[in-house]
């Protein structure tokens, strides 16, 4: 998974099958932090729904702040 955004932010990607589902019923399949550009699986997942949940903020000039620019799934394989 491909994330570009904030330096330091933490980000949790998530997968799930309903899309009015509350946060527990998608399971973590990766997390990390953003500014690596990359984000990667423990195996592969197949899923319906994917939720990018912001975990941390980085520090920022008067405070904290998060910032995601981009987004790219990339099918295993």
């Amino acid at each position: 998974l491909g994330v570009t955004g904030s330096a330091g932010a933490t980000v949790e990607v998530r997968a799930g099958d309903q899309p009015d589902g509350d946060l527990d019923s998608y399971a973590v399949v990766a997390s990390g932090e953003l500014g690596s550009d990359e984000l990667t699986f423990d195996e592969p997942v197949t899923t319906r729904y994917v939720l990018l949940w912001v975990t941390g903020l980085a520090p920022s000039d008067g405070g904290f702040s998060a910032e995601i620019t981009e987004v790219s799934l990339t099918p295993a394989g």
